[in-house]
């Protein structure tokens, strides 16, 4: 008899089965493997991903569909003793969102995920050098001797552009008070399930960061969380009002005493997220993992506003994102 684990342990075996088993025994092959060992199979399917299944690079092979976003979500859904729906990745709760395409769940398992599937949450260069050509944009972490820009147990994070609370999940996981800005109502609301699902180590904020008090209005591009204030609307473009305000006064605000951990991917406000946190970087000097790719200028604008705040920063830039951290 053949051992259905062995069998999609191989992944020789997953790239025949889903070019040309029917798609309905597909699914009843995947289920039935899933009732049997989920964690074999969720960390079976992420390796065959990384390997560059599917005839190319894992950007390559999402885009064809072979495995869409809900299929992604749904290796790491579980039901709770109260009967809730809930995606458990590895001790990062998240809602279940695997019923609405709107969320690309896809993206967040690759990026902020991977390292912590895969049991590589040291994020050490040479994991990062051997995993990041497969990886949409990279993930929030890298660690090169001395240089570490990684989350600890105990530390203080602030997540700008949380969306549902993806990496305030992750970090929540790895001991750490996550402090998640969302200024986009749909997002907010299910970023405070991800608080909800994860104790109290995540506190939802509804505002954007940037460099001033202020509203203004956000596109919403119809994809959660790609929204963008970057950019002044055109007529036909649907908005929200959103709130923003600036890390130096939420900090002050609240009281805080220390600032670890500084992720960011606000679409194209990361250098109006920085101006407004010039205190914060002084004064805490905390680690920050910056997306750089919103605007085509953001690796050198980013890195100037950095090195002004604080000059002890060292600065490594890598395929979408910037690492820092004060050594």
């Amino acid at each position: 008899m053949i051992d259905i684990l062995k069998f999609v342990k191989s992944s020789t075996i997953i790239g025949l089965t889903k070019r040309f088993v029917p798609r309905a025994l597909q699914n009843k092959l995947f289920k039935f493997s899933m009732e049997r060992n989920n964690e074999l199979l969720r960390k079976t399917v992420l390796e065959y991903l990384i390997a560059g299944g599917g005839g190319g690079k894992l950007g390559l092979f999402l885009e064809t569909k072979r495995f869409n976003s809900t299929e992604i979500a749904g290796l790491w859904l579980e039901t709770t003793p109260d009967g809730s729906k809930r995606i458990n990745i590895d001790g990062a709760f998240l809602p279940d969102v695997t019923g609405n395409p709107v969320y690309n769940i896809s993206g967040a398992v690759v990026d902020t995920f991977l390292f912590h599937i895969l049991g590589k949450d040291d994020y050490d260069k040479t994991d990062v050098d051997r995993f990041e050509p497969y990886m949409p944009e990279g993930p929030y972490g890298y660690r090169d001797g001395e240089f570490d820009v990684t989350v600890k147990n105990g530390d203080v994070v602030i997540d700008a552009g949380a969306w549902i609370g993806d990496f305030s999940a992750l970090a929540a996981c790895y001991g750490a008070v996550s402090y998640a800005f969302e200024p986009v109502k749909t997002s907010f609301d299910m970023l405070t399930e991800t608080c909800r699902l994860n104790g109290n180590n995540i506190h939802a904020v509804k505002a954007g960061l940037g460099d001033t008090e202020c509203e203004t209005d956000i596109i919403l591009d119809g994809h959660s969380g790609g929204e963008t204030a970057s950019r002044s609307p055109s007529e036909h473009e649907k908005t929200e009002r959103i709130k923003i305000t600036t890390l130096d006064k939420f900090t002050a605000d609240a009281h805080l005493q220390k600032i670890d951990f500084i992720k960011a991917d606000i679409e194209g406000m990361e250098r109006n997220m920085l101006t407004g946190a010039r205190e914060v970087l002084r004064e805490f000097a905390p680690k920050l993992a910056i997306c750089t790719y919103h605007l085509i200028d953001d690796p050198k604008i980013l890195k100037d506003i950095i090195l002004d705040a604080n000059p002890k920063y060292k600065i490594v830039q890598r395929k979408c994102k910037l690492y820092a951290a004060v050594i």
